[in-house]
Order: structure tokens, then sequence, then C-alpha cells
């Protein structure tokens, strides 16, 4: 099974949106557009197939599927995030 071709800004702007509950918040650590950040959420749900926010309140909630998602992606993220980290250091 192949892996969908998932934008590492998307998986970030996601992680951000889900422990901030905002995308405003989340474009702004970001340095991006509230609709970028709203894009990349949306092109990332797409791409998994699950919807990963429950946008009826505010702040945003993560949905059951959410919260496995964001488990998983920030694991991912945080070796990701120590391998450049490491790499730029040595």
């Amino acid at each position: 099974m192949s892996l969908p071709k998932i934008s590492l800004q998307a998986l970030e702007a996601f992680e951000r949106v889900a422990r901030s509950g905002s995308v405003q918040e989340a474009a702004r650590e970001m340095g991006l557009s509230i609709s970028s950040v709203s894009h990349h959420v949306a092109r990332l749900e797409q791409q998994m197939g699950a919807v990963l926010f429950d946008r009826s309140s505010r702040p945003f909630v993560l949905t059951r599927e959410g919260r496995e998602a964001l488990h998983h992606l920030s694991a991912g993220l945080n070796h990701l995030r120590r391998a450049t980290s490491e790499t730029a250091i040595g």
C-alpha cells in the first residue's frame, strides 16, 4: 500500500490547529494566511478520508479520528524535527 502524497506543511498545520484549536493561531505561528492553513487541513482530511476536526464549536475539537491521527503524526513530526535538527548541528 503506497502512502498518499501529503505535504509536511499540511501535517504541521494539522498539528498546530489541533494543539491550539484555532486556524488563526496556527496561521500566525506558521507565518501563513488563515486560508492557506485551512486549505492544508482540508486537503489532509480529503487525502486521509477522515474528518479530523469538529468545526461546530470554537475552539475546534478533534474527532476520534483526529485524536488518533494527532497521536501518530505528532510522533512522526517530532522524529523529523529531531533528525533535521541533529543533521544541521552535525
